[in-house]
């Protein structure tokens, strides 16, 4: 038995409003499809990006922090600039932390990082002895500075008390004289081995000047006696001038050495920021180029996917009218009386 019109029209609208959810259905999928690409860029790409070159910032701001910290040769500025360096040490550590959260999901990104990690943490371990033994070389600039004083002061009393005792011996007072000039001129090196020679210079004339003072009455040697070894407190002690002067020489060695060993990490963790960077602008290249091809395939099938629905509307609209022309026509004739 035949369909009735109604049911014909009804089976015909119903494929056309299935077509039209299929339409639907099909741009949904390739919006998704773009949108999933666009959020890589969005989400990843970008933000990774923009992480590392922070991170490229604070570490070299931290590096000149260093710089300016070696040139500083006042102990009260130190502080200031250690907070700018530690401020930007915190900084570039928290751009690392956030690039590992945003490529955690990418293995080949992970191992540049873990690679920058581990060079941040010897260039940091560096800067941290770098800024340990600058800060050691001005307390013991300052420390010797002091003493130096200290000593022309003892040096001026050790000459006055020979004169004063009334000592004859000219050798005594060229002597002494002498082993002032030779400190003096030491503190104009910066050499260890000046240092180290001038202690052991020192110490024989001032053995030389003790027999000489054997030789004196004991009421003169008595007099010069304490000055004598005031003086060689002073200058040779453990906590001499002599000995300090050497320990700031060490440390501005050390500072020096610190340096050169950390401007060969930067060199070395720049380099792979700049790797990290250039595998980033690949990824990002890979994900545009992805997000584009999603659009143009999006595009493609959405128009193939509409132009069918609308050949098939077409053909179904035409098979409808000719299933129920014959009983429209009909239905015509017999209003007409035929």
């Amino acid at each position: 038995m035949g369909k009735s019109v109604v049911t014909r029209i009804a089976i015909g609208f119903g494929v056309v409003v299935l077509l039209s959810v299929g339409v639907m259905l099909v741009g949904a999928f390739s919006i998704f499809r773009i949108r999933g690409s666009l959020g890589s860029v969005v989400n990843v790409s970008t933000p990774s990006l923009t992480q590392s070159g922070n991170l490229q910032s604070s570490l070299l701001r931290a590096q000149v922090a260093i710089y300016e910290y070696l040139q500083t040769q006042q102990l009260e500025q130190l502080s200031e600039i250690e907070s700018v360096y530690r401020l930007q040490r915190k900084y570039s550590i928290e751009s690392l932390d956030e690039l590992r959260t945003v490529l955690a999901q990418r293995d080949e990104m992970l191992s540049y990082i873990d690679e920058i990690s581990e060079q941040l943490t010897s260039i940091y371990r560096t800067s941290e002895s770098v800024i340990e033994f600058h800060k050691k070389e001005l307390e013991y600039s300052t420390s010797a500075a002091k003493k130096l004083r200290a000593f022309g002061d003892v040096s001026d009393e050790l000459e006055g008390g020979v004169i004063d005792s009334g000592v004859d011996k000219a050798s005594i007072s060229g002597a002494i004289s002498a082993a002032r000039t030779q400190v003096e001129n030491t503190l104009e090196k910066s050499n260890h081995m000046a240092v180290l020679s001038a202690q052991k210079m020192l110490q024989s004339s001032l053995a030389d000047i003790e027999r000489s003072l054997s030789s004196l009455p004991q009421k003169q040697s008595e007099k010069i006696r304490p000055l004598l070894n005031q003086f060689k407190q002073v200058a040779l002690g453990d906590d001499g001038l002599l000995k300090t002067y050497f320990n700031e020489l060490s440390s501005q060695k050390k500072a020096m050495d610190s340096r050169a060993e950390l401007e060969v990490l930067v060199d070395r963790a720049n380099a792979q920021i700049s790797e990290l960077s250039k595998a980033i602008n690949s990824l990002t290249s890979q994900t545009e180029e992805g997000a584009g091809n999603a659009v143009f395939n999006g595009l493609v099938l959405l128009s193939a996917f509409t132009l069918f629905v609308l050949l098939a509307a077409i053909a179904v609209g035409t098979y409808v009218i000719k299933t129920i022309r014959s009983p429209l026509n009909q239905v015509v004739l017999m209003s007409l009386g035929f």
